[in-house]
């Protein structure tokens, strides 16, 4: 019981400095847009919450069906035009850091 209260004790004395470093990280991804590993399941998110097929991503991105199928690979690794193509799709450009939606 003792160890339990000394760490209870030393995570509510990190606690401010651990929350401005959230949201300080908060605040830069907001700024500069999400890393490419975190984009491609917003992206995916976003893709699922609309209800886009594939015809349809197909058309809005003009993206070929190979290159949309890889987006949808757990291992994506797509170029940085194919994440702005996708995105355009979505309308999220935002995700990229690009900051503004088409």
């Amino acid at each position: 019981m003792e160890d339990y209260d000394r760490l209870r004790k030393q995570i509510e004395a990190e606690k401010p400095e651990i929350s401005q470093r959230a949201r300080a990280a908060f605040d830069n991804a907001k700024r500069t847009g999400m890393a490419p590993r975190t984009a491609i399941p917003a992206l995916r998110h976003e893709r699922k919450r609309q209800g886009l097929t594939d015809d349809e991503m197909i058309q809005r991105s003009g993206l070929d069906r190979d290159r949309l199928a890889a987006m949808a690979k757990r291992d994506a690794d797509p170029t940085i035009q194919t994440l702005e193509a996708y995105a355009r799709a979505l309308a999220r450009l935002s995700y990229l850091g690009i900051g503004i939606l088409c």
